[in-house]
């Protein structure tokens, strides 16, 4: 059988028609979690689509999709969307809309993906770019319910827990900003269910939409193809299909740039800014040269992406769930690297969930102490934030005491974390003036776009360098990226254990999920 190779996993998890797990006389009624997951959801939403509603086109200025919308635009008029002329007079007349901030005081917001990715968006280009803005608003809010739809069904928990899970990381930041790790979250999910339910046709089209973030799915795309005998031919024509609208778009020239010029240049002129969650950053800020630091940083990912290939197939018969094998590698590969954002750390949650509904005791309460961390937002010790944070650590916790027997640790944890949210911004602020604040030096030099204009990452790195929201930061900068660090290290720590106390044996017949 393929599951008794050692390079190959190919099994089966049947799923149960209602995704919820079954009553026990010891736990709290389900009444009780789903009323407090949709309160937390209706906290959420509220958070996401004030601005939008109240104020669409000032909140589409600040959206990232102006980069993707014109980054689009931009190819399918064959001119470079890596330089910056082209970009930025698309994005200035895109934003000068009634009620819209002064085109001039935006700047340039770069669109460092790959020529398919231009694909994608290209049928949003004939839309004016109000209305483009918010169908893609809605599209998130559609990846968002599908994530938690299919993870329902993957782990057994309600549906409208795991919707609060996802609010606030890949809903209300996302949606403010028009960004995209909603797609890779529904894109890894989907291969996950693909996996399980033996689709193959669902493992293609979510591989394929989570390349739409390739530095994080590429872990997941390259453990299916190593693990999955089956799906090698189908991943293997995505990838050339990939490859085929990059070309389409781009072409050969505008694509050698983006390898080998556009892309490490975004790094370089992003990496040690203040919002990173990188090992980048990271270095940068206890005084590592920031040479050394992208050098370090590039192969520690490597290293981590070439651990979850190897591993994938281990945990996946371990949890005896095939979904591991397209959820772990990207809740591995987060951790350090070069680049890479509070948004996309979402990518963790679903493995977290599966993670922390196969396993029991005291390795399911660290789980589930990291999907909270995951869930939550840091960054501030507003009222607003601090009533958020609550209501999605309850979520999870009333999840985790339907879910599993976890000891009462996990209870004191997750109070600790509302302690944290409400406490860190106030008691950092007082100690930040005892401490030096770091702050990022001059531009590195910047290589030039084909025609010789300049790249617009050249013109941002200019930008966040004069911006103390993006160039200082603290050591309360420091203390708000910690949970999410523990939470990725936890999740790892916890794969790599079950591993150690699987006691080396092939698992017996896959069970049902509970």
């Amino acid at each position: 059988m393929a599951a008794e190779q050692p390079n190959q996993v190919d099994f089966i998890t049947p799923l149960r028609r209602k995704g919820r797990p079954a009553r026990r006389s010891d736990t709290l009624p389900e009444s009780v979690v789903t009323l407090v997951a949709t309160l937390a959801i209706a906290i959420m939403a509220f958070t996401a689509l004030h601005a939008l509603v109240r104020h669409p086109d000032a909140a589409l200025v600040k959206s990232d999709f102006a980069a993707f919308y014109c980054g689009s635009v931009v190819a399918l008029a064959h001119k470079d969307p890596y330089a910056l002329s082209p970009l930025q007079q698309c994005e200035a007349q895109g934003v000068d809309i009634p009620g819209g901030a002064d085109p001039a005081a935006v700047g340039v917001d770069p669109d460092p993906l790959p020529g398919y990715n231009m694909a994608f968006f290209a049928p949003f280009t004939p839309l004016p770019y109000r209305e483009a803005g918010l169908l893609w608003d809605l599209m998130l809010i559609a990846a968002i319910a599908g994530t938690a739809a299919l993870l329902a069904a993957i782990t057994g928990l309600p549906f409208v827990v795991i919707a609060a899970i996802l609010a606030f990381t890949d809903g209300v930041l996302c949606i403010t900003y028009g960004q995209l790790p909603p797609v890779l979250t529904f894109g890894l999910t989907l291969a996950a269910y693909g996996l399980v339910r033996d689709r193959r046709g669902l493992v293609l089209c979510g591989a394929g939409l989570s390349m739409i973030e390739p530095h994080v799915a590429l872990p997941a795309f390259l453990a299916m193809l190593v693990w999955c005998p089956r799906m090698r031919l189908g991943l293997l024509a995505v990838a050339l299909a990939l490859a085929a609208l990059s070309i389409a778009v781009l072409g050969v020239p505008l694509n050698l740039e983006y390898a080998l010029v556009a892309l490490p240049a975004h790094v370089h002129a992003e990496g040690t800014t203040s919002i990173q969650y990188s090992l980048t950053w990271l270095l940068h800020y206890v005084g590592v040269p920031d040479a050394a630091a992208f050098q370090l940083a590039s192969q520690q990912y490597a290293l981590f992406t070439i651990a979850a290939l190897i591993l994938a197939g281990p945990v996946a018969r371990r949890l005896r769930t095939p979904a591991a094998i397209a959820l772990f590698p990207p809740a591995l590969a987060l951790i350090g690297g070069t680049f890479i954002h509070l948004q996309q750390m979402a990518a963790a949650i679903p493995f977290g969930l599966v993670l922390a509904t196969r396993l029991r005791g005291a390795a399911a309460a660290t789980v589930w102490v990291a999907i909270a961390l995951l869930a939550v937002p840091w960054g501030s010790g507003s009222l607003l934030v601090t009533l958020e944070v609550s209501t999605i650590v309850i979520t999870v916790a009333f999840a985790a005491l339907r879910s599993a027997r976890v000891p009462v640790i996990a209870g004191v944890a997750l109070v600790g974390i509302i302690a944290y949210a409400a406490l860190t911004g106030p008691l950092i602020n007082r100690i930040v003036p005892v401490f030096p604040r770091h702050t990022i030096g001059a531009a590195v030099p910047m290589p030039h776009a084909l025609d010789g204009d300049r790249l617009a990452s050249d013109e941002d790195a200019r930008e966040v360098r004069t911006s103390d929201e993006f160039a200082v930061a603290t050591p309360q900068t420091l203390a708000w990226k910690l949970p999410t660090w523990f939470a990725l290290c936890a999740i790892a720590v916890v794969s790599l254990g079950a591993l150690r106390n699987s006691g080396g044996g092939r698992p017996g017949p896959i069970p049902q999920p509970h």
